[in-house]
Parts: structure tokens; C-alpha cells; sequence
């Protein structure tokens, strides 16, 4: 039924001319797998053959959320980017396993996923250099910043694709009118875009799962952390922006802070310091 959606969205994004379409994580499965993790995990090739067939029409690329079946052990929590061609046919362009597995108050991943243990970015044929991150991987600043390095020159991703199920938390009241974790995954995506100058789009599960209520709020924030559009809250929605990248990035790269690189070497420098003292505690 999953993929089923999937697919329907999928087709009247390319009747739409929308030339990227992102999905929130798990989106495929659900989010409270718990001890099904392994037994409805897929390798990443059967993913790419569910989206083949799909017929002739524009080209798309689409991001999904699933369990990925690993060759021992537990399975992890992936995202898979794929490109669809005018034929229908899918092709994978990456894989991002999830790096950050929470375990407090209301989750407890680490006892039925494992860990992914690389990040890395990739070249998208519509974005260029880009990158993904899970939920809890974008809470950790060194994610974003390692892709925001990745590539030729120290000039890393132009593109993070967020996918998250954010519970709602937080109570609302007369000084507060959304939940709490709805404001801060919106302060960090707009702090992400200017800090590693490159957009950011977050696609956020909207519904209720065995009791978690999961509060939307998708967004597209341009390079600089600027926002061009943000979804409802609590409402299912197609979130349609155009994102004119290559301005945005031209425009950001004239300000005095342009991104990260220029503190590369002091980075490493420090960061090796810190990881001899770890070491030898």
C-alpha cells in the first residue's frame, strides 16, 4: 500500500513538471518497526526495481525512505535517491544510511537498527554535488559540515536533502503556537543552509503511528537561510517550490562568510588534537 502511494505521487509529480520529489524517512515502511526491522528490510536494488516501469514521461528523481537488508547483522534505516528516466526506467545514484540512532525518552532505535558509518556526498544529474541525512543525523553539526567539504576544492554539497518523522513535542500555548520540535527543526535548517552555504530540504512526516504524532512541517531553505516555502503542520501536502539554486549560490558566495572551507586546515589540525587527548584518556 506504501509503495502504491508512493508511485501515485510519484506520477502526479511528473504530470506537474516537479523535477524532484522527497520523501521523509522510513516513508516506504512506517516508522515503529521495532522487531520487523530485519524481517521487512530490502536491498538496495529492490527498491530501485519497485520503481521501474513506471512509463514513458518526464524525468524525475525521487528520494525514499526503507530498511536496508545488511549482508549480516541488524538492518539499517536508508534513504535511497533515485533518478527515473523518460522511459521509466530507475537508477540508483546513492545510498544514505543513518548515522545517528537516538535512544532516549520516547525512541529506542539502537536496539533494532544498526549504525550506518559513512557519509559521503554524490552528484545528482538535476542538483550536482549533493548529500542526505536521517532525522537525528542533522542534530549533530559535524554531519552537515563533512558534507558541506566533500568535494573538489573543499566545495561539498549544494544540496542537503533532510528526511525525518519528528514526533511532536512541545506543549502549545499562549507563547508558543507550534509544537517545539517544529520550531527548532526550523532553526536548524536555515542555521544549516547558512553555515555550510547550500539548500536544505526537509521533508517531514505528517500523521500518527502507534500513538506518535508526527507534525509535518516540510520545508526548502535556500543557501544563506533564506525560506522559500514551508508545508502545514499537521496537514498531509504536496510542498511545490522552485528553487533557483545556481542565483542563490552566486549571491551567498559574494558575502564576507561563504562557507566553511576557509577554516579547513585549522578544523583538521584541531580535530586530530582532540582525538590524540580522546585516545590516550
Amino acid at each position: 500500500d506504501n509503495l502504491q502511494q508512493h508511485l501515485a505521487l510519484l506520477g502526479e509529480a511528473r504530470a506537474k513538471g516537479i523535477e524532484l520529489l522527497v520523501f521523509p524517512e522510513l516513508s516506504l515502511l512506517g516508522y515503529q518497526l521495532k522487531d520487523l526491522a530485519n524481517e521487512l528490510a530490502l536491498p538496495a536494488s529492490e527498491i530501485c526495481d519497485a520503481f521501474s516501469g513506471m512509463g514513458e514521461g518526464p524525468a524525475i528523481e525521487v528520494v525514499v525512505g526503507f530498511m536496508e537488508r545488511a549482508q549480516s547483522g541488524p538492518a539499517t534505516n536508508s534513504q535511497a535517491h533515485l533518478r527515473i528516466d523518460e522511459q521509466g526506467r530507475a537508477t540508483l545514484l546513492h545510498v544514505h544510511q543513518k548515522l545517528n540512532l537516538p535512544t532516549y525518552g520516547m525512541f529506542e532505535e539502537e536496539r533494532f537498527f544498526a549504525k550506518g558509518h559513512t557519509l559521503r556526498t554524490y552528484d545528482s544529474p538535476l542538483l550536482g554535488r549533493s548529500g542526505m541525512l536521517i532525522c537525528e543525523d542533522m542534530w549533530h553539526p559535524a554531519n552537515p559540515l563533512i558534507l558541506a567539504l566533500d568535494g573538489p576544492g573543499l566545495q561539498g554539497a549544494r544540496v542537503l536533502i533532510v528526511a525525518s518523522d519528528s514526533p511532536a513535542r512541545g506543549v502549545l500555548g499562549p507563547d508558543r503556537t507550534e509544537p517545539e520540535n517544529a520550531e527548532k527543526w526550523d532553526l536548524l535548517a536555515r542555521y544549516t543552509a547558512l553555515t555550510c552555504n547550500c539548500a536544505v530540504l526537509v521533508a517531514q512526516r505528517v500523521g500518527v503511528e502507534d500513538g506518535l504524532v508526527f507534525t509535518g512541517g516540510s520545508e526548502i531553505v535556500l543557501p544563506g537561510g533564506q525560506l522559500l516555502a514551508r508545508a502545514a503542520l499537521f496537514s498531509e501536502e504536496l510542498l511545490v517550490g522552485d528553487l533557483p539554486l545556481e542565483v542563490a549560490l552566486k549571491r551567498q558566495r559574494a558575502t564576507p562568510f561563504a562557507g566553511p572551507e576557509e577554516d579547513f586546515e585549522r578544523l583538521k589540525r584541531e580535530l586530530l588534537r582532540i582525538s590524540r587527548r580522546y585516545l590516550e584518556d
